[in-house]
């Protein structure tokens, strides 16, 4: 994988604002990411809603490139992830108690949602080592970490593939499980307290 002096992460607003390049070279960038994992959501996020959601500040992405590709304007995304703030509504079946613990808020009338931050995408490329994918998430915890002290918040979650390797490695990472998703997917949502 090289020299880790030379990567860096990069939110994609500060990509999109740039005059070094514009938007479809950015676009072409995002559309030819090879995930580690074969996921259609990572590249329908990636192909139609990374960018849209970044205009609308519905969300943040960030991507980890080698800064020599981006100054050649021959941009190699090697992960990246996403993060937002939502409204997280939890499953009738977790307890008040976990729920008044996960959030700290003792109103059982108001404990059903919450605020919370998302971990929304997480990926790495199939052109860099294992362990990566944990670098990442450790950057995206950092970055909600800054905005957590600017404007508060208790918990984070993801939205994950019921995937034994998946899960494990949000373990190592400190997430918990918390409920199936609530969709029907057979997704699982974890959460970690900040």
């Amino acid at each position: 994988m090289g020299e880790q002096t030379s990567l860096t992460i990069i939110s994609l607003s500060t990509l999109l604002n740039s005059e070094k390049l514009d938007k479809d070279m950015i676009q072409c960038a995002l559309s030819s990411f090879c995930p580690v994992k074969d996921h259609e959501d990572i590249k329908h996020f990636l192909d139609k809603a990374a960018i849209p959601q970044e205009e609308q500040k519905i969300s943040r992405t960030y991507l980890w490139f080698d800064e020599e590709s981006l100054a050649v304007k021959q941009i190699k995304i090697l992960g990246f992830f996403a993060i937002a703030l939502k409204v997280f509504r939890f499953s009738e079946e977790i307890p008040t108690k976990k729920r008044q613990r996960i959030t700290k808020n003792s109103n059982q009338e108001t404990n059903q949602f919450a605020p919370a931050f998302l971990i929304g995408q997480v990926s790495r490329s199939i052109d860099t080592q294992k362990g990566v994918g944990i670098i990442l998430v450790r950057e995206a915890l950092s970055r909600i970490k800054e905005a957590q002290n600017i404007v508060g918040g208790n918990f984070v979650y993801l939205d994950c593939h019921n995937e034994t390797k998946i899960i494990d490695n949000y373990m190592k990472s400190g997430f918990k499980y918390l409920q199936d998703k609530q969709d029907g997917s057979g997704d699982i949502q974890m959460y970690l307290k900040l």
